[in-house]
């Protein structure tokens, strides 16, 4: 391979690499806003969401607690509870609107 070819090359490998590499799924966190302010508590309950389910953090962590059963849904905008043991909402559970950003 001639040096020309070779430079064009390991030049490539890098950017095609990066491009395609997929990007992280980032979750969302949700803390409970300090009574009377909008400002977060960030001593307070973490909530996280993941692909449209809202999981309460395992204490001291910023992981999900997958099992738990106060889980939330959202839907078009609307936040849901969970059906106990399922990922479906509980449409007559409807509890506020999600604010746009």
């Amino acid at each position: 391979m001639n040096r020309k070819a070779r430079t064009a090359w390991q030049t490539a490998l890098p950017i095609v690499a990066v491009t395609w590499t997929p990007l992280a799924n980032a979750d969302t966190e949700i803390w409970t806003p300090i009574p009377g302010t909008e400002t977060p508590d960030y001593g307070g309950p973490l909530m996280i969401e993941r692909n449209g389910i809202v999981y309460p953090a395992i204490k001291g962590t910023r992981t999900p607690a997958y099992g738990s059963n106060e889980r939330l849904i959202i839907r078009d905008g609307k936040l849901y509870d969970a059906i106990p043991g399922t990922n479906t909402p509980d449409y007559g559970s409807e509890q506020r609107l999600l604010r746009t950003r």
